[in-house]
This record gives C-alpha cells, structure tokens and sequence, in this order.
C-alpha cells in the first residue's frame, strides 16, 4: 500500500512539474534597434515591444535601464537623453501617479546608465491594446553628449535583467486561482518577467554595419600652376574629418605610394594646416561632396599626386587615418597645345577669309600676326569671338578662332599665321610660338 501511494506521489508530481512546464511562455521581447549616429557625439535608437503570447493585451507600463559597453569609458555626466516620439499616446506629465488617458514617458541620466520609465493609466480601457505577435514601438530615443565629445554605436542591457529591467500588463478581468481566491483583480498591473513560468527577453542591439564608402576624388589642373580638388562620399560613418597630402612626383615611373607627402589641409585640431571645412558633418547615408579647395604648384610639366585620408573615431575616441584615394594630376605646360588652318565645311566664315583655331592649356598672353614670305608683318590678328586685337591679349586656357580678312592691296601668296604665348607669372616657361602656313587665293 505504501508503494502504491508512492507511485501515485511521483506521478503526481511529474503532471505537477508537466503543466508547470507547458504553461512557462515567452510573454514578450524587447528589443533595441536601429542604432543611428548622426554626428560622432549623437546616437538615436529604438525601442520597440512585441506580444509573444495570448497571456496579455494592454501593456500597463515599464522602466529600462542601459548603458554603453563599460570598455567605451563614456563620461555619463556630460550626457543627456531625449524622447524623440513614441506609438504610444503620449501626454505630458500631470504630478500625478497614473495619467487620465496615455502614457507618461520620462527619461533620466542616473550614474553611470539611463533610465527609461514609461507609465500608462489606471484602467486598462486606456492602455495601449498590443494584440499578439504585433509590435509597438515604445519609443525613438536620442543620447548626446553635451561637450560634443564621441559617442560609441553601441548599447546593453544593464544586468542582472530581472533586477533593472520591469515591464508589466493590464488585467481586464480577476484572475482566479481557485473558485474563491482571486489573485488579480481587474485594472492590475502584472508583471510579465515572474522568472518562472513567465519570460520577457531583452535583446541587446548588434553594432550597426554601416560603412563610410567613397565615390570619387577629383583633382583637376585648372590654370596658372593652380588646381581644385573635391571629393564626393557615397556614406560616411564614424568618420572625424578628411586629410590632404601632396608630392611633387617627378617621373611616372615612381610609385605614388613611394613618395614624401606634405599635408596642405587637415581636420585635426592643431595642425599647421587645420581647416575647419576638412571636418565631417555627421554621419551621412546619402551622396555628400566636399569642396571644391583650390591649391598651388611650383613646377609644371610634371605631375603631383594627391592622397585623400578619411580619420576614423572609435569607442574610445581616439582617430585613424585612412588611406581613400590617390590622383596624380599632370601640370601642363604653358604651351599653345593645337593650330591649324580650320576647314571651311566646320566654320563657315573660313570660306571669304583664310581662318586659324589654336588652342591652349593654360591661361596666357597671346600675339597673333599674319607675316608674308619674307617676314614683314602683314596685319595683327583679332580674336573672331570677341573681335579683340591679339595683341599682348590674355586669353584664358582653351580654344580660339581668327580669321584674317586682306584688304585689296595685299597680293595673293604665301603667308603665315604667327602665333605667340607668353607665360602668366611664370619664369619657368619659355615663351612659346607656332606657325600655321597658308596661301591667299582671291577669286576673280
């Protein structure tokens, strides 16, 4: 008899520890996400609450604590945090314990984490219906540092999880253990996370994986030793600012890579050569340029390469520079590059008068003149586009047309068009000329 009431003691037991077990259930998770930075000393994020269970309706209210990961060393002092907005109906704080309708939402610093403390009304008709497997978001929320000193992307739950963390439903009827006991009554605030049979997961945020990608770095020659440069970034993440270096590279075959740079422009405070339009804007994930900077060169019929660093900050708020881009732009000469008499079926002016195009790569003084075929000077030339008198004219780096009309005296023959550049500013260059020969045929 006494095994016998053994037996049945055990098998009561196990159906005992059975329907505990089948009645344990994940009521809910609560999750951060979407981790935005919009500048290094700013992050946002979201918090967002989903009903995994047919236990509960009306979320009643909540109090979260997080903090950055302890090897970041953030200084919590210096840090504020703000609601952005909420699915939740929210009203502003009355002083009193629970709000008429809605949700209080306040937010705190306290040592060395934040606190987020969210409180609904008194009767469940009020509270926010969350039906299950639907998801609300609780709320978007804003850390800054006030000094404008780095923020990491990163954030935890403080621990231990049942200690820090609450979250609670309305009841919308008594909850009865027995046929005359209840256990809650109707308009109760429940706790979900009991850590028996009733679970809420806290899911930590993984680190966004944004990126910083560049589209392009363009350095281009512009005129009189000088060239602009910009660079336009597809995304930007973490990045402080941007650093320019130069070198004179004196033959194509040295690697860029091989060459002692200076910097001409920098981000970092303290360098001889800070600019304050070097540093980033904030985080970005759409196309953003910077420049266009103008700069300077000694030397021309060589190249000068450029490198383009990106200087990263991370947790700890110490930067890195990286290698983006590098160009090596060529310095031209300044030279007139093209001449030749134009074709009368591409300029028609060219069919009543003999008409030269030249073209050059810089910006220059230039003196035309039509010569005959024993060197006397015959007319100065005028610049078709602007009927000017080439003479000592500074024309700007590209193409020109002039066209030389003879008065009746000068005789058919052999003539030539004299072109000369002489350089801006520029000691280095020669004086450059060219000769376009043609022949002065007059119909009769």
């Amino acid at each position: 008899m006494k095994k016998l009431i053994l037996f049945i003691s055990i098998i009561f037991i196990l159906q005992s520890y059975f329907v505990i077990a089948q009645s344990a259930d994940t009521l809910a998770n609560v999750t951060i996400s979407n981790i935005k930075k919009s500048n290094t000393s700013n992050i946002s994020f979201d918090l967002y609450l989903l009903n995994k269970s047919n236990k509960w309706s009306y979320f009643a209210n909540s109090t979260f604590h997080i903090k950055f990961p302890d090897e970041t060393k953030v200084n919590y002092e210096d840090c504020s945090i703000m609601l952005l907005t909420s699915q939740l109906p929210v009203v502003p704080e009355t002083g009193y314990d629970y709000a008429t309708s809605g949700y209080f939402i306040q937010t705190k610093v306290v040592n060395n984490f934040f606190s987020i403390s969210i409180l609904g009304s008194k009767e469940y008709q009020t509270s926010l219906l969350v039906p299950r497997d639907s998801a609300i978001l609780l709320g978007t929320f804003s850390i800054e540092n006030t000094k404008g000193e780095y923020l990491p992307d990163s954030l935890v739950w403080l621990q231990p999880i049942s200690y820090f963390q609450a979250i609670a439903y309305k009841i919308d009827h008594d909850s009865l253990v027995k046929n005359n006991i209840i256990w809650y009554k109707t308009n109760d605030d429940v706790e979900m996370n009991d850590g028996k049979v009733n679970f809420v997961n806290f899911i930590s945020p993984s680190r966004p994986n944004y990126k910083t990608e560049l589209i392009d770095f363009i350095v281009k020659y512009d005129r009189v030793k000088k060239l602009n440069y910009e660079w336009i970034m597809r995304t930007e993440y973490d990045v402080y600012g941007y650093t320019i270096t130069r070198s004179l590279r004196p033959s194509v075959s040295i690697d860029p890579q091989n060459l002692d740079y200076d910097t001409i422009g920098s981000c970092l405070p303290g360098s001889a050569y800070f600019r304050p339009e070097f540093i980033a804007n904030g985080n970005s994930f759409s196309e953003r340029t910077y420049g266009k900077f103008d700069d300077s060169v000694d030397y021309r019929s060589v190249q000068y390469c450029y490198n383009l660093y990106a200087h990263f900050i991370n947790e700890t708020g110490v930067t890195t520079g990286k290698l983006l881009a590098t160009r090596c732009p060529y310095i031209p000469n300044a030279v007139i590059v093209e001449a030749e008499i134009v074709d009368p079926k591409d300029y028609p002016g060219a069919k009543q008068s003999p008409t030269v195009r030249f073209k050059i790569d810089d910006d220059c003084f230039v003196t035309g003149k039509i010569i005959d075929a024993i060197g006397r000077t015959v007319e100065t030339l005028t610049l078709s586009q602007t009927n000017e008198i080439i003479d000592n004219l500074r024309l700007y780096k590209g193409e020109y047309i002039s066209s030389y009309t003879p008065p009746p005296w000068v005789a058919n023959g052999y003539y030539q068009f004299i072109i000369t550049a002489y350089p801006i500013e520029d000691n280095t260059v020669e004086t450059s000329q060219t000769i376009v020969p043609f022949f002065l045929m007059r119909e009769d």
